[in-house]
Formats: C-alpha cells, sequence, structure tokens
C-alpha cells in the first residue's frame, strides 16, 4: 500500500504532481485530459469530488479512477491527498518546480526535495530492515544501481544489484521473506521485468518503483513511486535520488544516539567474546568497551530480541538494527556493554536448532525451565561482569533489554538485588501474547515464569522503566500496563513510587523510536551513570 494511502506529516510532499507530468507521455487522450486539467488547475483536483471533476474534465468518472489506478493511487481521495500536500510545500521545495527551469538545479537542493517526498520515509524502513535488497535497473541506470547497492552494504542492509533482466526471475524465486525490490528505470519496461515482479510479488517482496514515466502496470502494483526528474545532465538526479534513499535510510534511532565515536552503522573496535562461569555450560557474551585498556565504568547486560544472538546488537556488523542503534548510543553515554545470548539463542544452542522451537519445549514442561534458568543466570552475569574489572561496584551495573530480550532484562534484574536498574524496551511481558506461543497460555512454566506479582519482592524498590507502543501487538501496552500496576503497591510501599515508570509511544507498533533511545538513556543517567 503507497504512503499516499495514510495521513502524511506535516510538511511532507508526496510527489504527486511531478509523477502525473512523468507520466503525460504514456496515457490515453482521455487520461490525458485529467492529468493536463490537474498540472493547470491543481486545487480544483483537491476542491471538486470525483463527479464534478470528471465533468470538468469531459471524461467519465471511472475513466478518473482508471487514470488513478495507473499512476500507483489506490483511488482519487489518495490523488486528492497527494496534490494537497504537494500544494501545502513551499515553491522553492516543489520538485516540479526545479525540474521546470532550465538550469540545472543544485544537487543539494535536489536532494532535499526528493528527501520531501512522502513516499522516500517508508521506503527507506522498509530498506532498512528488509532481509534482503534486489536493485533491478534498465540497461541506462546500472551505474546507479550499483552505486545504490553499494551506498546500501554500507550501511549494513544486504543489498544486491542485478543488471541482467534474464536472471531476475530466477532471483525472485529465491528470495527470503521481507525482501524489497527496487525498480529504476527512466522508459518503460518490458515483459520481462513484469514477470520477474510477478514472481517476487508471489514470495512475499515489496516494491519500490522509481521511475521518470510513472504510469503503466507496474505503477499500478508498486507499494511506493519515487519520480525520477527530467533533468539534463540526468545522472544528476540519479545520484541525487541515491543520496536521498541513503540519508533517509540513516534516518532513525540513530538520530537519538549521543555525539561520540560509536554508530549503528560502524563496527565498533573494542569487543571481545566473554564466556562468563556459569556451572558446566558457560554463558557466552560479547563485551564493548570504551577504550582499550577498559576503564572502570558502569556496565549495562544487554539482551536482544527473539531468534537474535549477542551478535545482533553489534554495531556496523549486527543485523537488528534498534539494538545497534541502541548499543551506540550507551557506549556513547560512556557505559561499557555486555551483550549476551539468551538462553535457546546464538551460542546456547545448537547451530541447526530452532529458537522457537526449544523454547516451546521448555514451556510444555520438556527439558530445562528456560524462564527460571533465566533468572537464575542473573548471579552468575553479575558475579562474571565484577571479575573482569571493568566497573568499580556492583552498583554501577544495569540492564537493558529490547523484545524478547525485555523480558529477559526483567527476569535478569529480578535474579540478582546487585543490579542497580533495568530496561525493558517494548519489552514482551506476556509469552502467549506473541504468535509463535499463542497455545501456550495456560502452560505452568508460563504461569510461574513470565513477568507478574511475585517480581515485586524482587525488584522492589529498583528503578524499572518499560517502554511500549501503543499499537504493538507484540509486546503489547495493555500486559505491560498491567504489570506495572501489578508492581505499583510494592512500590508505593518503599515509598519508591517514582522508580516505576512506564512510557507508551503513541501510534507506535513494534518497531524502533528515537524515544525509546532518549527515554533509555535519561533513566540510566538519573539511576547508573
Amino acid at each position: 500500500m503507497a504512503i499516499l494511502d495514510e495521513p502524511l506529516e506535516r510538511g511532507t510532499l508526496s510527489g504527486a504532481l511531478a509523477r502525473i507530468n512523468g507520466a503525460l507521455t504514456q496515457l490515453h487522450p482521455a487520461e490525458r485530459r485529467v492529468a493536463e486539467r490537474i498540472l493547470n488547475e491543481p486545487g480544483q483536483a483537491v476542491a471538486l469530488s470525483i463527479g464534478e471533476f470528471a465533468q470538468l474534465c469531459n471524461v467519465s468518472q471511472p475513466t478518473v479512477s482508471r487514470f488513478c489506478r495507473n499512476l500507483g493511487f489506490s483511488n482519487y481521495a489518495t490523488l486528492r491527498i497527494g496534490i494537497a500536500n504537494d500544494l501545502a510545500a513551499s515553491n522553492a521545495d516543489r520538485l516540479e518546480t526545479l525540474t521546470t527551469g532550465t538550469a540545472t538545479p543544485n544537487f543539494a537542493t535536489l536532494v532535499t526535495a526528493l528527501g520531501a517526498i512522502g513516499e522516500i520515509p517508508p521506503a527507506a524502513y522498509a530498506l532498512r530492515t528488509a532481509s534482503r535488497v534486489e536493485i533491478w535497473p534498465t540497461p541506462d541506470l546500472a551505474h546507479t544501481g550499483a552505486v545504490l547497492a553499494d551506498r546500501l552494504t554500507a550501511l549494513a542492509v544486504p543489498a544486491a544489484c542485478s543488471t541482467l533482466p534474464m536472471y531476475w526471475t530466477s532471483r525472485a524465486r529465491r528470495l527470503p521473506p521481507n525482501a524489497v525490490i527496487v525498480v529504476l528505470t527512466r522508459g518503460t519496461t518490458d515483459g520481462m521485468m513484469q514477470t520477474a515482479l510477478s514472481t517476487a510479488r508471489g514470495r512475499g517482496a515489496r516494491v519500490l518503483y522509481c521511475t521518470a514515466y510513472s504510469a503503466g502496470p507496474i505503477a499500478s502494483k508498486a507499494d511506493w513511486i519515487v519520480p525520477l526528474p527530467d533533468i539534463s545532465p540526468p545522472d544528476i538526479a540519479e545520484l541525487a535520488l541515491v543520496e536521498a534513499l541513503i540519508n533517509a535510510v540513516r534516518k532513525g534511532c540513530d538520530q537519538a544516539i549521543p555525539d561520540g565515536p560509536a554508530s549503528p552503522w560502524v563496527a565498533w573496535p573494542y569487543q571481545q567474546t566473554v564466556f562468563l562461569p556459569n556451572g558446566a555450560e558457560p554463558i557466552p557474551t560479547i563485551l564493548l568497551t570504551c577504550e582499550d585498556p577498559p576503564q572502570p565504568r558502569p556496565v549495562v547486560l544487554y539482551f536482544s530480541g527473539l531468534h537474535q544472538s549477542k551478535e545482533s546488537a553489534l554495531p556496523g556488523t549486527g543485523n537488528n538494527y534498534v539494538c545497534r542503534c541502541i548499543v551506540s548510543a550507551l557506549l556513547n553515554a560512556g557505559c561499557h556493554v555486555l551483550s549476551i545470548d539468551a538462553r535457546a539463542h546464538g551460542g546456547r544452542k545448537r547451530e541447526w536448532e530452532n529458537a522457537v522451537a526449544q523454547l516451546r519445549k521448555s514451556f510444555t514442561g520438556e527439558g530445562e525451565d528456560v524462564l527460571g534458568a533465566a533468572r537464575a543466570d542473573a548471579c552468575a552475569l553479575v558475579d562474571g561482569v565484577l571479575t573482569l574489572g571493568i566497573t568499580g561496584k556492583a552498583e554501577r551495573l544495569g540492564v537493558v533489554g529490547t523484545s524478547w530480550g525485555g523480558l529477559q532484562a526483567l527476569l535478569t534484574f529480578a535474579g540478582d538485588p546487585r543490579i542497580a536498574c533495568a530496561v525493558g524496551v517494548m519489552p514482551v511481558t506476556h509469552v502467549s501474547q506473541l504468535p509463535e506461543f499463542a497455545d501456550v497460555s495456560d502452560a505452568p512454566r508460563v504461569l510461574t515464569g513470565q513477568p507478574g506479582a511475585w517480581m515485586g519482592p524482587c525488584i522492589t524498590p529498583r528503578p524499572l522503566l518499560l517502554i511500549v507502543g501503543e499499537k504493538d501487538e507484540k509486546a503489547d501496552a495493555f500486559h505491560a500496563q498491567q504489570f506495572i500496576d501489578i508492581l505499583k503497591p510494592d512500590y508505593a510501599a518503599h515509598e519508591a513510587a517514582e522508580h516505576l515508570h512506564y512510557i507508551q509511544i503513541p501510534q507506535l507498533d513494534h518497531k524502533e523510536h528515537p524515544q525509546q533511545i532518549t527515554a533509555t538513556l535519561a533513566w540510566l543517567q538519573q539511576f547508573l551513570l
């Protein structure tokens, strides 16, 4: 679904007028009359109903509807929203204004105009979180495709550019779930491209269509359409588009990271694998220190999400964007970070074993109780950190976790009173809320091991912060709030109500948000740093 099907943020462009202008030569005569009327008098399209506007253009309502679909708009209403947002933008920022003059526009200005298009941010988010990005350029844009692939790869996005159409369909058949196809073209696309895209669609891939001619069969099926400006020399527009996409990919949680040497996009030099003693099975971790040799500083124990290993959170190389951002922020805030493999994850399972399958076995009574064992691991983690000599005292130890890692953080916090404070970022507080475990809600190990009233005496009055999204269906706000409400009497009894805090981010589902980082750092600044 295109971003135009949703409300656009204030101040963004939809690129609707530029898209219509680029499609003029491809449209049938009746649809061209609609396009020309919009370009000449865009305010009328915003003000009039579809029937009134069709009459003004001397065409039928179905013609207007077909025009909308051919340009990638789901209906006339989304077209009107797009035009209205373009009209609301300042004249200097409007893409069609920049491309109608005789002089080549300034490169930075062109990048800014392209970056303001409303479809860029959601497309960039899809690129940033994709399991794989396939870039398919037409021959004249092969260099642009290669540059985009290289730039994305430098940001740890798994991207590849293929310039041979004969292989696109076979590549599409091998796409993993959550892949994104980027189509780059200045002309119309042939049947080979359409066949390959249909195959990719069948694999669940989404399509970003970057084109100078925005009508046709691909436009009607694309998830996002970004107009490629028609200016001379053309490579200026192409490279500006790459720059705008890369800028958008970089935007996100990393905007909230405090200044410092750590970045989610760059590998951290001071890191080493450490196995902490824990009976017969040492706990595999990766220690990231602020310097080498490390000076005594606060230490944060960090857990990633379901299916994620300790490596997932490593800046520059990890595959979890939000975890990389949080770890980078912690390093820049002056903390050493210990990234930990949770039970049944990473080095704590055999390579061929599936984490969900192992957890399900445990929840149904087979083998070790992973929730209880996670709680018991806390003492080994604290003892191990103190043995490393990287923090002066246990009071300078905190624990942070994301998603499933948020649950691990809560269990670890409850397992050792020496941990000073904890933060759960979109934490799982009700195991059966995850689709993978929806049928184990009544399992005894789940009922007794997941967060509940039993945690009150274990963690009170130490500082605890939970950060959740209002629309999150995995780490849902309802159960997180319920857990906080259960704990409130214990904290009140210790006159420590200010040590228990809950933040709900409006409209956010299970994904990253800059406030997750700013709130986490503020909490640690107050109680750990």
